[in-house]
């Protein structure tokens, strides 16, 4: 089965930007996914062999790419505006936390995102 960007529904919400999710239009199926590599787990080893491991909560980075005509890329640029007009003591957050959905209605799968951010 091939999977494509048209088999996809993408949405953001931005509280303090958009008052509903956001359905992305135009972006690239290709390195959807790619994410920066993490260490998901510190590992050690006592003296005496044994090895324990636990979670290690880390940022993880997704990159969009859109096409060259994607509607969606103007909102991407209002959200960076406007957290840097904010983070420059002008009374707003800061930082504006998103978070998505994207479904895969052809397999039945959906991913939720939580507080995303936009970097420049």
């Amino acid at each position: 089965m091939t999977i494509t960007s048209a088999d996809i529904d993408f949405q953001l919400a931005i509280p303090g930007l958009f008052t509903t999710p956001q359905t992305l239009q135009g972006f690239s199926m290709e390195g959807l996914f790619d994410v920066d590599v993490t260490d998901a787990a510190e590992v050690e080893t006592g003296a005496d062999g044994t090895g324990t491991a636990g979670w290690l909560p880390q940022p993880v980075t997704q990159t969009i790419r859109f096409l060259a005509d994607s509607s969606s890329v103007v909102m991407f640029e209002l959200w960076n505006v406007t957290q840097a007009i904010n983070g420059n003591g002008q009374g707003g957050p800061g930082v504006l936390y998103a978070s998505g959905l994207i479904k895969y209605p052809s397999i039945g799968k959906k991913y939720t995102l939580y507080r995303g951010v936009v970097l420049g």
